[in-house]
């Protein structure tokens, strides 16, 4: 029985800077994230992440792999 390896390396991060706009939403999920998956990163825009102070595009940039 084939298993694959789960790796608990943190997932390399795809900053996406896109309009909040309902007709993005299907670019967003079936191409940018999807592809990411895919790719194994991950893809998050700003709205989807929860703040409990302000937010910085700083940050995200920061630490994102590919943009």
């Amino acid at each position: 029985m084939d298993e694959e390896a789960i790796s608990t390396n943190p997932k390399p991060f795809v900053f996406v800077l896109m309009p909040f706009d309902s007709s993005f939403d299907d670019i967003y999920k079936f191409g940018i994230k999807g592809a990411a998956q895919d790719a194994g990163a991950y893809a998050e825009r700003i709205d989807e992440q929860i703040f409990t102070k302000g937010f910085s595009t700083g940050s995200s940039i920061k630490s994102t792999k590919l943009m």
